[in-house]
């Protein structure tokens, strides 16, 4: 006996799974800025290993990139769920769900590079 779900169910697993990778990457972003700001440690650990720092951006870059795709495969299963009645309405909320996780993925890379440790990286 196969069950199958709902077209409002699979939107609202879709749509959660979206807010959750939203989440965490802006979660990331912030925290990392944060404790690169607050943490006398922390901020001395990358600043006196570059190599850290460049692992830090790539790992760090690595996740905003498969949580861009990720959201960019959900919003397009949404819109092909929800169909034409409201699909520009979902696009434009997916393209602000993309933009915010550029932003704050990005984040650690521009602090870093702000505070010069990636500028002296060849």
């Amino acid at each position: 006996m196969v069950n199958k779900m709902k077209k409002p169910h699979i939107i609202k697993q879709l749509e959660f799974y979206s807010n959750t990778i939203v989440s965490f990457i802006v979660l990331q972003g912030l925290a990392f800025s944060y404790n690169f700001g607050t943490n006398k440690f922390f901020n001395e650990t990358i600043k006196t290993n570059k190599d850290l720092a460049l692992g830090l951006v790539i790992v760090l870059s690595v996740t905003m990139i498969i949580g861009f795709i990720a959201n960019l495969f959900i919003s397009q299963k949404i819109i092909k769920l929800i169909g034409s009645e409201h699909s520009g309405l979902a696009g434009k909320i997916y393209i602000g769900k993309l933009f915010i996780i550029v932003f704050f993925g990005s984040l650690p890379a521009l602090v870093l590079y702000l505070f010069g440790f990636l500028a002296e990286i060849p």
